[in-house]
């Protein structure tokens, strides 16, 4: 958004931004906390961005709004996140329910496919059983993923922790298995 024109001797000159490219950063600082984000998308300095987040802070009206965005995100958030759970928590019930009935189905295909005189080549056998078993858990990681960036996202906002900090190991030796 602000240009910097070079001088003769190489150097860049510092540009002041207009009223109106002030109101955009006021808007997009309320909404982005990520000053170096914000200072690539108007082509400024990061530290302009801060040095006019600092000034933006201090205007009441401006703080209410950042802590507006910032609560209508984390409701959002952990709406999301329930919703995540609730459908990764129905596609491993239903994996779990079908892995027998498919790892039989799988098997009873492969059976015919490589029957003699089947016309089924080596090749097309490894290709369908690559196929078939891309079906089976691989999109529930997805779903994971996007859940726990969405719980991340959400933790940062609300001031929470985003990692476990205490572990329980519980071990078992090979004899006692």
């Amino acid at each position: 958004m602000s240009k910097k024109a070079k001088r003769k001797n190489g150097t860049r000159k510092r540009t002041k931004l207009t009223e109106e490219q002030i109101g955009a950063l006021r808007a997009e600082c309320s909404v982005n906390s990520n000053n170096v984000a914000v200072a690539e998308k108007f082509g400024i300095a990061e530290s302009t961005v801060r040095k006019y987040r600092k000034e933006f802070n201090k205007d009441p009206i401006y703080a209410n709004l950042c802590e507006d965005k910032k609560a209508k995100f984390t409701e959002i958030g952990w709406d999301t996140i329930i919703h995540s759970s609730e459908l990764l928590n129905k596609r491993i019930k239903r994996a779990n329910e079908a892995e027998t009935e498919l790892d039989k189905l799988l098997h009873d295909t492969v059976k015919l496919m490589a029957k003699e005189g089947s016309g089924f080549s080596e090749g097309t056998i490894d290709a369908f059983v690559k196929k078939f078993m891309s079906l089976q858990l691989h999109d529930m990681s997805k779903v994971a993923t996007v859940l726990g960036t969405i719980y991340d996202k959400v933790a940062l906002a609300s001031k929470e922790p985003t990692q476990n900090i205490s572990t329980n190991i519980n071990t078992i030796k090979f004899e006692d298995l």
